[in-house]
């Protein structure tokens, strides 16, 4: 009988750094040509950051070797000597991640993880790269109502104040929880925003604005600069 290894995420905690971005003294438009006018530079502003620290569970592709040790019974350096004898170098991301399940018994949540840091080990994948492109998320808490960084984001009058002309249609709204929306850029390249709302206690609430479908490690840094500047507008209009 096939044994199946524990289905279970891991539990350790990490330190995960939370930017806040307040202006400089660098020029609009020194920035505005540092991230390019594609993803519309024209609202960045230049900004800097300071670093408060959070606890959060530690992402699939950040687990410990002994995690995956403890869930899997072999270390990633294991796992990677059986793919590449399986030839895995010439197999899909779902292609890996099935093998694992059904020739290995690894439960969905390790295969993933599994097949993630197998992928980036042999260059098959870069940091921030999924199955669906790249992707960057970035995040702020502010002391505010959930309600209202909701409002700000999905009201158009309101959003407009602090995201002004953005290109985004909403396919998807979950009411104070989700919203999903395609950006369209002026060539029309399409992306896919997942902005996700959080109460965090007593009038603070948190945005989290996740931007994927993106073409490579440049797009990614100049789309986190764009939210980190924009999440930073946010702030300011809502204590208006």
């Amino acid at each position: 009988m096939r044994s199946r290894v524990a289905a279970f995420p891991p539990s350790e905690t990490v330190e995960m750094f939370v930017l806040h971005t307040k202006p400089t003294d660098q020029s609009v438009g020194d920035y505005n040509h540092s991230i390019g006018g594609r993803i519309g530079g024209q609202w960045g502003i230049p900004c800097c950051a300071t670093l408060n620290t959070m606890t959060t569970r530690k992402s699939r592709s950040e687990a410990s070797p002994e995690a995956v040790i403890k869930a899997t019974g072999k270390s990633p350096e294991e796992w990677n000597s059986i793919l590449d004898a399986a030839g895995a170098r010439d197999l899909t991301h779902k292609e890996i991640a099935t093998m694992l399940r059904e020739e290995h018994g690894v439960s969905p949540w390790w295969s993933q993880h599994v097949t993630v840091n197998y992928e980036r080990s042999r260059g098959m994948r870069e940091r921030h790269q999924t199955t669906r492109g790249y992707q960057v998320s970035v995040s702020k808490t502010l002391p505010v109502p959930l309600s209202d960084i909701y409002g700000a984001f999905t009201d158009l009058s309101r959003r407009g104040q602090w995201l002004p002309e953005a290109p985004i249609t909403v396919r998807k709204d979950t009411p104070e929880k989700t919203t999903r929306a395609t950006w369209t850029d002026g060539d029309g390249t399409e992306t896919s925003l997942d902005i996700s709302y959080y109460a965090s206690g007593d009038n603070k609430s948190r945005i989290t604005v996740m931007q994927s479908k993106l073409v490579g490690s440049d797009d990614v840094e100049a789309r986190r600069a764009y939210w980190k500047a924009a999440l930073e507008r946010l702030a300011e209009y809502v204590k208006e």
